[in-house]
């Protein structure tokens, strides 16, 4: 697709500001599939969009970095088949391990090594989408969709294992309601019965908690277990 620059009249800030809602909404995503809440209890603040900001920006500092090797390569076809085909063994070794230690349940295996193979393949596509002659911008349509698709996918494994990675105490109330995630102006409390989740909408002034004795770090997702 070819765009003449005298009719782009596009702000790059735009641009900046739907990628960054795009992102911060795939993250919120992928962390409601940790907590196992429903998408539409997702609301994003103002504060999610300055603590997102600041913690993708070292993740896409690197990442940026990495994808730049990426191009100065004299075979970048080679190199992003080697890095592909890395990344696809080392899922398939993960998924194989988690199955013979009987831990692996869909999502696992969905999860398990998918970042890097995605990171890949949005490295590869996301170069070369604008090419900038004199007079039009030309646009590669599929390495569009593929690296828009891709930056989403990968935004909600950042999500999915932000927790894992990062662990951080989980609380739940005095009648054993876990507290995971906020909406608005109240909290999102989740009670299981029965192995299936209940979620509740409470303010959150006057909420008291304790600490929930779990270690988030290489979990997959908190969810009710049934009894």
């Amino acid at each position: 697709m070819i765009i003449e620059k005298k009719n782009i009249n596009f702000p790059v800030a735009t641009i900046f500001t739907c990628l960054l809602f795009c992102a911060i909404y795939s993250f919120k995503l992928g962390e409601a599939l940790f907590y196992d809440y429903p998408s539409y209890y997702i609301y994003l603040s103002f504060q999610d969009v300055i603590n997102y900001s600041l913690k993708a920006l070292w993740f896409y500092g690197f990442f940026i970095i990495g994808a730049s090797v990426i191009r100065v390569q004299s075979y970048p076809k080679i190199v992003f088949i080697i890095m592909l085909a890395i990344s696809v063994i080392n899922k398939i070794v993960k998924m194989f391990i988690l199955y013979i230690e009987g831990n692996g349940s869909l999502l696992a295996y969905i999860n398990v090594g998918s970042m890097f193979i995605v990171m890949v393949i949005l490295a590869y596509y996301s170069n070369k989408i604008f090419l900038f002659n004199k007079e039009n911008i030309e646009v590669d349509v599929v390495r569009l969709g593929v690296g828009t698709l891709c930056f989403i996918l990968l935004n909600i494994f950042i999500g999915l294992n932000y927790h894992s990675v990062f662990p951080k105490s989980t609380w739940q109330t005095m009648d054993g309601k876990v507290l995971v995630g906020t909406y608005k102006d109240s909290f999102i409390l989740r009670g299981c019965k029965g192995g299936r989740s209940y979620f509740y909408l409470e303010e959150t002034k006057n909420q008291k908690f304790k600490m929930l004795d779990v270690n988030t770090s290489g979990v997959i997702g908190l969810r009710c277990m049934k009894s």
